[in-house]
This record gives C-alpha cells, sequence and structure tokens, in this order.
C-alpha cells in the first residue's frame, strides 16, 4: 500500500488497517506499506499493534520502487522452487 501520500493518521483508521491485516492474512494475503514517514509510525507502534507491527517491520518499504522490487524478488525466488 502508497503510504506517502497520508500525511494524518487516527486511531480509527489504524484499527481498520490492523483489521484488513487480520483478515487478508487470514486469506494468505499481506499488506505491507512503502513510503510510511517517520511521524506516522508510532500510530503503529501502539499497545495492541506493537507485536504485529515487529513482526512485519520487515515487509514495509522506505518506497514504492523498493517495494516492487522485493516483490519481484520475492515472486522469482519462489517461482523458481515452485512455491507461492
Amino acid at each position: 500500500m502508497d503510504a506517502s501520500p497520508v500525511n494524518v493518521i487516527d486511531a480509527t483508521a489504524v484499527s481498520k488497517i490492523d483489521e484488513l491485516r487480520e483478515e487478508f492474512q487470514a486469506r494468505g494475503i499481506r499488506i505491507n506499506f512503502a513510503g510510511l514517514r517517520h511521524d506516522l509510525m508510532r500510530f503503529f507502534k501502539s499497545a495492541r499493534t506493537q507485536k504485529r507491527y515487529e513482526a512485519e517491520a520487515r515487509f514495509d518499504f522506505p518506497t514504492m520502487a523498493a517495494a516492487i522490487e522485493a516483490f519481484q524478488e520475492y515472486r522469482d525466488n519462489n517461482s523458481a522452487t515452485g512455491t507461492q
């Protein structure tokens, strides 16, 4: 998800994103962020989301280009082994 245009986020939005992450995770889909501003990170490090954020932080990217590159590398590595 391209978060670069996001300037403000509130607790309700964080809660909804957390719900979507859970719902998508149950379907085998991962939501990741690209370009999330550092000052907004504090909202994702609340008591409710801290553990999940830490577990998934390695999948958040500084830019969309970095996210696309990581996805392509993941896809290439998994298509070579036949796993998805």
